[in-house]
């Protein structure tokens, strides 16, 4: 035998042993953390912590952008869409009731007191509402984030959206009249459909899309008798209700977007950023148009009866934009369309009744309560789709441990250094154990 051979020789008997011991140990470390009663391995509770996040840090999450462009799943819904229900409701309802009253009381001012600058009334709207807001936030009544103008560049986006879709809305109004441009109005959830699944990948139900299409075919036979097409006008008012509908995503995104190196906002910070963006707007539309020269002819610009109306147009809609923030962060854009549809069908039976300007008809009645049918199918539809998500007690899911704990873990799998466990660890006081009976609770991150 050559030298060479025998000392490869000796070098493999060298390693032999020492791969035998280390593959001993290894068995050795496994079969006790089989065996014993105790804690289970520190690998294995990391491996699987990492695995298998809890539902609260799922609660309320969305895709972001770079999720959605590198093979993100669409999804049938949100996870933190009506997460809390009575706050969700008490929200929509806000968001009608001061939307109603806003509408009213414009109506009052542009027609009955026949002031025509639209966009100085906007502007001192928003205005306002940015005065109430820090006001509230330096007094401590109101929780604000730290602010920054580049957070407030980032979200000009979102007040464009906005400024659009009244712009666009009220210059339709110049090719169209009110049935047609009410009809168009009400097709506001099918952009916002299109809206959520380019922004979020989320896929409505077959229930949720006939809904829409029930309330938009209600709004039109309310408006049938008086439509009257025209292109340009047409094109404007799509324009407007799908500015509207990219309004209402991006603000979903606003709340559930991480802000890089800002804080996360929340309904006021949105409600502060929102306002002051559309203020620059509306400075510009107000010096394009030149309202100013309208406001200083004003006759009745001092009167108090007016300075009242004002005033509280002012207050309801600086309430009407919170309750907007409110309810799509508890809800959803399309949920807040819906109740948007549902407001303008309560406007219409309040303008037949208190404003003499509209018309009784039978295909009007006739439209306004399909459409209200499709505001109520809508609602069961969400209704039924919460209930199926709300998370089920552990005798629901297939029975609970011998110490009441859930056996859903006893399943679980986790592959180290070649080895497979599969030790009951609904036995063992880990963290996933813990996080499972959590959510078998039913507890929830609100």
């Amino acid at each position: 035998m050559s030298t060479g051979a025998s000392l490869f020789l000796l070098r493999a008997g060298a390693r032999a042993p020492f791969s035998s011991r280390e593959s001993t140990r290894e068995s050795t470390v496994a079969n006790e953390s089989q065996q014993t009663s105790g804690e289970a391995s520190p690998l294995l509770e990391k491996r699987i912590d990492v695995q298998y996040p809890t539902q609260k840090e799922n609660d309320g999450k969305m895709p972001s952008a770079d999720d959605q462009h590198h093979g993100k799943q669409p999804h049938a819904d949100h996870h933190g869409e009506f997460r809390d229900l009575p706050m969700a409701l008490f929200s929509c309802f806000a968001y009608m009731a001061t939307s109603i009253s806003l509408v009213l009381f414009n109506k009052a001012i542009l027609s009955t007191a026949h002031f025509k600058a639209v966009g100085v009334l906007l502007l001192a709207q928003q205005l306002f509402t940015v005065a109430v807001v820090k006001v509230l936030g330096a007094g401590k009544a109101v929780e604000l984030p730290n602010l920054s103008w580049a957070r407030q560049g980032q979200l000009m986006g979102m007040s464009l959206w906005s400024f659009l879709r009244i712009f666009l809305g009220l210059s339709a109004l110049k090719y169209l009249n009110v049935p047609m441009n009410s009809a168009i109005v009400r097709l506001g959830c099918v952009p916002t459909i299109v809206a959520e699944y380019l922004m979020f990948r989320k896929i409505p139900t077959v229930a949720v899309v006939i809904s829409a299409f029930v309330m938009g075919f209600g709004a039109f036979m309310a408006a049938w008798g008086d439509l009257y097409f025209s292109l340009p006008g047409l094109l404007l008012a799509l324009g407007g209700i799908s500015s509207g509908g990219w309004y209402g995503v991006v603000s979903k995104s606003a709340f559930q977007r991480q802000a890089g190196a800002f804080e996360s906002d929340n309904e006021w910070s949105l409600l502060l950023y929102q306002s002051f963006g559309m203020s620059v707007y509306l400075m510009v539309w107000v010096a394009v148009m030149n309202e100013m020269a309208l406001v200083v002819n004003y006759p009745n610009l001092w009167t108090p009866s007016f300075i009242i109306i004002f005033v509280l147009s002012s207050v309801l809609a600086s309430a009407l934009n919170y309750c907007h923030f409110l309810a799509t962060n508890h809800t959803s854009a399309l949920s807040v369309a819906v109740c948007a549809n549902f407001k303008n069908n309560i406007c219409d039976v309040l303008g037949i009744l208190i404003f003499p300007d509209v018309a009784l008809t039978l295909t009007f009645v006739t439209g306004i309560l399909v459409s209200t049918f499709g505001a109520v199918m809508y609602t069961a539809a969400k209704f039924n789709a919460v209930k199926s998500s709300q998370p089920q007690p552990p005798s629901a899911r297939g029975g609970a441990g011998k110490d009441g704990k859930d056996d859903a873990p006893s399943s679980v799998s986790s592959t180290t250094s070649g080895l497979t466990d599969t030790s009951p660890l609904s036995h063992r006081p880990t963290a996933v154990g813990e996080c499972v009976e959590a959510n078998g609770r039913g507890e929830e991150d609100t």
